[in-house]
């Protein structure tokens, strides 16, 4: 009786059969290529790490300061996506070619302005960062190179956003495993001196980002071109667009855009905490990181798989299958979240091997993986609601306010409580910061179970 109780419970992972086809066909590229961009990235951070925690240290803060870029542009291409989403679901392809003009020039001068702030400002922004001179003077050298590739990113961005949103998964994929292919050589050549090549340290990894980062873009914009995908078909699409669909496009992206603003903020004063204590700690969440981010684009997949395909649903009038889909991404997304975590415990003690680290890097690491994937299961169910079920949904007022609440109002107090009050080692004030994880969880489970995030924007005035 209990089996069948049980069977019963379960029995919505089985229905609508379209399901799991539909989900790996969008999913797994999407996996696989950030997967293999987290272990390339993974290879990069042992590269850099070779010449000692200060280069680890420095990229790793210019890194940060771009996600601030990074994010601005995918919350810009966040809103494309949403659109386009439902715009597919009725086949409006003229809809998602305006969508994609607005959302390309936008990403763009995002992406121009801050590459100038960066090539005159480096070392002033790692200033904010680190007090270590020696991290500020690397550090700078790097991001005012990578900051010549935000641009190109930019471009490639809103593509990949437009693109994925209307089932085009292997494009953004295949040039992006050439590109970070090709980065990952360039920075085994230029980093270290291999080939007959220069040893040029941090700013080795800087040229390389760039070639990668242009190759990419002349890829995708290539192939949309010649294969005639519906996303864009002349230049007036960038330059013209009708104010109202500007104003209907901003109604729900900017959300979006504050959203990821005041979240990359919140993890920028996070990364501030963590320099704070000592220039081995940034080192060592760095590393941590970077394997955590490894394990998580399964998870990272699965939420873009669930906001394009809700926001499909939605758009072709089907509330009931949105719903039904959630349901199943809330429980593979959770379930697979646990396994995962399992994994990385199992081998930390072997990663943290790979690194030239004292003992003390090495205790330090250790225990942040093992914070870091016991609320792996937390972190993937806020993937799943805010970056899958409410964004594809359409409500990004609520997703931003559970984003920006749970890092302003309880991370970052929780992680200057452990820095600045109890004085713990990075650590202990990673878990303290994770307390955020729990929060935005259960803000998102409720405003699940209310419905109100199920909201029809190709209807929409």
């Amino acid at each position: 009786m209990n089996y069948n109780k049980m069977l019963k419970r379960f029995s919505f992972l089985s229905s609508n059969p379209d399901f799991y086809p539909t989900l790996f066909k969008i999913s797994i590229p999407i996996i696989l290529q950030g997967f293999i961009s987290t272990a390339l990235s993974f290879v990069d951070v042992l590269m850099v790490g070779q010449l000692g925690s200060k280069s680890v240290a420095s990229v790793g803060l210019g890194n940060q300061f771009s996600m601030i870029v990074i994010m601005l542009v995918n919350g810009i291409g966040s809103g494309a996506a949403i659109f386009s989403a439902q715009y597919w679901g009725r086949r409006y392809v003229k809809h998602i070619r305006q969508t994609f003009g607005i959302g390309m020039r936008y990403a763009v001068s995002v992406g121009f302005l801050f590459a100038i702030i960066t090539y005159f400002f480096a070392p002033q922004i790692i200033s904010f960062y680190s007090p270590d001179p020696d991290v500020q003077l690397l550090g700078g050298s790097y991001l005012s190179l990578i900051g010549l590739s935000y641009v190109f990113f930019s471009v490639t961005a809103i593509y990949a956003s437009v693109l994925r949103s209307t089932r085009l998964v292997m494009v953004p994929l295949v040039a992006g495993i050439i590109a970070i292919s090709i980065n990952t050589l360039l920075n085994y050549c230029l980093i270290l001196g291999h080939f007959g090549c220069p040893a040029l340290g941090v700013k080795g990894a800087g040229y390389s980002m760039i070639v990668a980062r242009i190759i990419e873009c002349a890829i995708i914009i290539g192939v949309v071109k010649y294969r005639k995908f519906p996303t864009i078909r002349n230049v007036r699409t960038l330059l013209f667009n009708k104010i109202e669909g500007q104003r209907k496009f901003f109604k729900v992206a900017l959300p979006v855009i504050i959203h990821s603003m005041g979240w990359v903020c919140g993890v920028t004063v996070y990364m501030r905490l963590y320099a704070s204590i000592s220039t081995t700690s940034v080192a060592a969440v760095n590393i941590s990181e970077t394997l955590e981010k490894m394990g998580f684009m399964f998870f990272v997949g699965i939420g873009n798989a669930c906001a394009i395909m809700v926001g499909n649903s939605i758009g072709a009038g089907r509330e009931d299958l949105a719903r039904d889909y959630s349901k199943k991404f809330i429980f593979l997304g959770m379930a697979g979240a646990v396994l995962m975590g399992l994994l990385i415990i199992s081998i930390r003690g072997y990663i943290v091997q790979l690194y030239n680290l004292d003992s003390d890097g090495i205790h330090t690491v250790t225990l942040l993986m093992l914070f870091m994937a016991s609320v792996m299961w937390m972190k993937s169910a806020n993937v799943i609601f805010n970056g899958g079920i409410l964004r594809g949904g359409g409500d990004t007022r609520f997703s931003m306010m559970i984003d920006i609440v749970g890092v302003w109002c309880v991370g970052i107090p929780m992680g200057c409580l452990a820095v600045y009050v109890f004085h713990l080692p990075v650590y202990y004030v990673v878990l303290f910061v994770y307390t955020e994880e729990f929060f935005k969880m259960l803000l998102g489970f409720y405003r699940f179970r209310s419905n109100k995030w199920l909201k029809n924007l190709v209807h929409s005035k």
